[in-house]
């Protein structure tokens, strides 16, 4: 099967888009580029297949997700904090909680998906942080339609100003793990 965006570029330029990924990422320290990826996490989904003591009969699937954005530098000795998506602005297990002392950065919308205005936010805040450390970083992602488009970005209001992003279709070896690790 496919999934995601793995069919999503002609593999016939994936050799030459390889090289110059590589010649691109060659010209930084290695903990200056940073590779982010999203995943859905569907926490309330039952197993495809699971082990039953007696009949069960079956049920509609519930699809209530969370999305995660993952992302460390490329030698992992930086990780950077984890953006969570829900789907409530003041969720119930987090009742009387400050939601921006949680170890994650936390956004929300009806579908807990990425948009382009939580990822505009999101990444304003890590230019930030590194305009403070005073770091030029590459920052890996894929095609994600939510992910900005860095040129116009850059070009209008020069919103994101110490980042470079490139968009790219490899798979992620974070998300990988972080599911292994469910």
């Amino acid at each position: 099967r496919i999934h995601g965006e793995s069919n999503s570029a002609p593999l016939s330029t994936l050799p030459e888009l390889r090289a110059e990924l590589q010649e691109l990422i060659s010209k930084y320290d290695p903990n200056d580029v940073f590779n982010f990826d999203e995943t859905g996490l569907f926490y309330r989904m039952t197993p495809n297949q699971t082990l039953a003591s007696r009949p069960v009969s079956g049920t509609k699937k519930d699809k209530t997700r969370i999305t995660v954005l993952l992302g460390c530098n490329s030698n992992g000795t930086e990780k950077i904090k984890p953006l969570v998506i829900g789907n409530a602005q003041k969720p119930h297990c987090l009742r009387g909680i400050n939601i921006s002392n949680l170890p994650v950065s936390y956004y929300w919308n009806k579908k807990a998906w990425m948009t382009q205005d939580i990822f505009r936010h999101w990444i304003k805040i890590l230019d930030n942080k590194f305009q403070v450390q005073k770091r030029q970083v590459l920052i890996l992602l894929d095609n994600a339609s939510s992910h900005l488009e860095p040129k116009k970005k850059e070009a209008n209001n020069n919103e994101v100003n110490n980042l470079l992003f490139i968009l790219y279709i490899f798979p992620s070896i974070i998300i990988i793990n972080f599911k292994i690790k469910l």
